[in-house]
Order: structure tokens, then C-alpha cells, then sequence
């Protein structure tokens, strides 16, 4: 489960361009990286890493490129609406 939270989160990022589909795969990159982790406490911590990396690069990734986005074509929209 962790390796695949984290395959999701490097798609997650490749994906984000396609009209919320990173989002989405985001969001369930991030969830199957929690159940890893629930499941790595009781297996002494195997796969602990790589649902860790899972949740952080699914929501960090997305997160921020979302943000860039939005104040780009944000500030974008601003300048174009002024004149």
C-alpha cells in the first residue's frame, strides 16, 4: 500500500493539469498513504517511509502547484478584467 501511495503522488503530479484529476488522485494517494502507515505500526515500522513520502509528496506537490496556479492565472484574470 505504501509503494502504491506514492506511485498516486508522483501521479498525482503529473496529472494536476487535467482539470482536478491530480486532486482527485491526490486525495487517494493521501489516504492509501495513511492506511500504510496505520498498518506499519503493526509491522514494526516496515513501509513506514514510503507512506510517510506517499502522503507528503501526494499533498505537498498538488497543494503547492495548485496555489501557483491560482495566483498566476488569478493575477492574470486581475490585470485582463482592469481594462
Amino acid at each position: 500500500m505504501a509503494v502504491y501511495s506514492l506511485i498516486l503522488a508522483f501521479l498525482s503530479f503529473l496529472t494536476v493539469w487535467l482539470c482536478g484529476a491530480g486532486t482527485m488522485v491526490s486525495a487517494i494517494g493521501a489516504g492509501l498513504g495513511f492506511l500504510a502507515f496505520q498498518k506499519s505500526k503493526k509491522l514494526n515500522g516496515s513501509g513506514r517511509g514510503l507512506a510517510i513520502g506517499g502522503m507528503n509528496r501526494a499533498n505537498g506537490a498538488v497543494v503547492a502547484l495548485g496555489l501557483v496556479l491560482r495566483l498566476f492565472l488569478g493575477g492574470a484574470m486581475v490585470v485582463g478584467g482592469s481594462s
